[in-house]
């Protein structure tokens, strides 16, 4: 039987490394946001919070919606090489989701 291939450990500290920067960034940039929301603009700090998950659940929700439409604008323009096949275009698309 052949063995399955699993990652070396120094690839998932790597990768490990960068989700953890990816997030302490995310972090970062929505506190900002939230003091200065709250503290700048003066809205309440519930009615910031309810507003940065609605735009998590609806980012999620929508997935590769706009690249999608991205692709399709640009293969509409003549630019693609798929030239109009449009599952080939949706394919192509997909995979970079």
């Amino acid at each position: 039987m052949n063995e399955k291939t699993y990652l070396k450990w120094y690839n998932k500290i790597g990768y490990g490394s960068g989700d953890i920067a990816g997030n302490v960034v995310y972090a970062l940039l929505s506190a900002f946001v939230m003091i200065f929301l709250t503290d700048t603009v003066g809205m309440n700090a519930g009615i910031v919070g309810t507003l940065g998950r609605l735009g998590v659940m609806i980012a999620g929700y929508l997935g590769s919606v706009p690249l999608m439409l991205a692709c399709t604008a640009v293969a509409a323009i003549g630019m693609s090489p798929l030239q109009g096949d449009m599952n080939a275009l949706i394919a192509t698309c997909s995979e970079y989701t």
